[in-house]
């Protein structure tokens, strides 16, 4: 899915080739400035794939802002697993939490087999506050994506789920 790519890039402004899985949960945080003088505090969780069935996921989903389902637009799969996760982060987060799909990898335009027909339709079917295309290798919409949501200036807690579920 490319998620950790996806918040390396954002927090540290460029793209790692080098992959790292996330075991548990990452933390990472970035400051952006608004309109005017005014600023936003994100800060990122980026749970591992194994942490479905942890415990803890009830804990890294309390007080959120706000989470990102992330899949890969290469990846059929991916983007179908989404409703699984849907529903665990509805049952773990805050009432009222607004939800974002996240397709990644719109770089790899030969490769793309979800649509943004399909993207649209599942963000409507499932209710959600909206979704992005975004690419973690060349930044396409990367920061876009979260200025999009910053409206009015918040401090956000963003929890990026994986997908597809772990067997």
């Amino acid at each position: 899915m490319g998620k950790s790519s996806i918040t390396s890039a954002f927090v540290k402004d460029g793209f790692s080739p080098v992959y790292r899985q996330t075991l548990g949960v990452d933390f990472m945080e970035k400051t952006l400035h608004l309109r005017g003088d005014s600023t936003a505090n994100v800060r990122v969780r980026d749970i591992g794939g194994q942490s479905i069935s942890s415990n803890n996921l009830s804990k890294y989903l309390s007080g959120t802002d706000g989470v990102f389902l992330v899949y890969d637009v290469t990846n059929g799969e991916s983007f179908d697993n989404l409703i699984d996760w849907l529903c665990v982060a509805r049952k773990h987060s805050p009432p009222a939490t607004p939800m974002y799909i996240i397709g990644n990898k719109v770089d790899l335009i030969a490769a793309r087999v979800v649509s943004d027909d399909r993207h649209n339709d599942r963000i409507q079917s499932e209710g959600l506050a909206g979704g992005m295309l975004v690419s973690a290798r060349s930044g396409e919409a990367l920061l876009r994506t979260f200025y999009k949501v910053l409206s009015p200036p918040l401090t956000l807690s963003f929890y990026w789920l994986p997908s597809p579920l772990p067997n």
